[in-house]
């Protein structure tokens, strides 16, 4: 799937959890441990940096050891980083690597301040990253990928694609939708370069069949293209009316992997991740892979006109 797989380690439960987690899965051809040495934590402790780093060299190097004897058939090295933890984790990121890191809160827990470590860096990686939550190492079930017709869920459901197939699961892509002027129809960054449907406008009378068509249609092109590609897989779509985050809990909640999309417009944070996205990621029902539209496992042509798709398995829920 990727050149390199790059683990965020530090000895906490949380790094443990992504390190099982990745080490039990077909992710790439080398499999990189990334043990950051915070700098800052020296000159607050008044410690001598290099006593800092050649501590966590021997306990990098001995997990390593472990590592390879736990999975043989794997390619492990370690990589010793001085510098600010999220920085250098960030530097590491790219489009042939993907970045693993475990969640820093319990699932379900949301802080003051709606962000940990691991939001922070999907939030401006430069390529995928997975954030693997508590208790998920040994955790199987279906790949779910959202899909809204924009070019980073697209990308997701090629990646999701891959994965499944890799890891013999079948894919679900999920697609939610709401009138504007229904509850719970949270905001989302406006997106221009996939195939999109156009938000109803409050007082348009606008039958809800056609709205519903219309969501369907993007769905529908997307599960053209996966089926396309991967003619094999078992893949599913599933047309919900019912907004995002509820619809991709409740479908995450079975899942081996959640695959969502990383938008890239406005200034914020929260906005260049995707509001849905960041709220997943909070959520941390199931370990999620958040990708960017350029990160896609082979050049793509463009999306197909939207049509029904020939013998598909379309589920329309709601």
């Amino acid at each position: 799937m990727y050149e390199s797989v790059v683990i965020g380690w530090d000895g906490s439960p949380a790094s443990e959890e992504a390190l099982r987690w990745a080490s039990r899965r077909p992710l790439g051809d080398r499999y990189r441990l990334l043990h950051v040495v915070d700098d800052r934590r020296a000159r607050e402790d008044d410690a001598s940096p290099l006593d800092l780093e050649a501590a966590a060299d021997r306990a990098l190097q001995a997990r390593v050891a472990q590592a390879a004897l736990d999975a043989p058939f794997l390619r492990v090295i370690g990589e010793i980083a001085v510098g600010h933890r999220k920085d250098e984790l960030e530097r590491r990121t790219g489009r042939s690597a993907v970045l693993v890191l475990g969640s820093d809160r319990s699932p379900g827990v949301v802080d003051r301040l709606r962000w940990n470590v691991a939001t922070r860096i999907a939030s401006r990686a430069h390529g995928p990253v997975i954030v693997v939550p508590p208790g998920a190492a040994d955790r199987r079930g279906p790949v779910v990928a959202g899909v809204d017709g924009t070019s980073a869920a697209r990308a997701a459901a090629l990646r999701a694609a891959e994965f499944a197939e890799a890891t013999s699961a079948p894919l679900v892509l999920l697609h939610a939708w709401q009138a504007v002027g229904e509850p719970d129809v949270p905001p989302e960054p406006p997106e221009d370069d996939g195939i999109g449907v156009d938000r109803e406008v409050p007082g348009e009378d606008v039958p809800s069949r056609t709205v519903e068509h219309a969501h369907a249609a993007v769905l529908d092109a997307v599960l053209q293209e996966v089926r396309a590609a991967h003619p094999t897989l078992r893949v599913t779509g599933r047309l919900v009316h019912e907004s995002a985050p509820v619809a991709l809990r409740e479908a995450a909640a079975d899942a081996g992997l959640l695959v969502l999309g990383r938008h890239g417009r406005w200034s914020s944070s929260a906005v260049l991740l995707g509001s849905i996205t960041h709220a997943m990621l909070l959520a941390g029902v199931a370990p999620l892979l958040v990708v960017g539209r350029q990160d896609v496992p082979v050049p793509v042509p463009p999306l197909p006109a939207p049509a029904e798709v020939e013998g598909s398995s379309r589920q329309v829920i709601g």
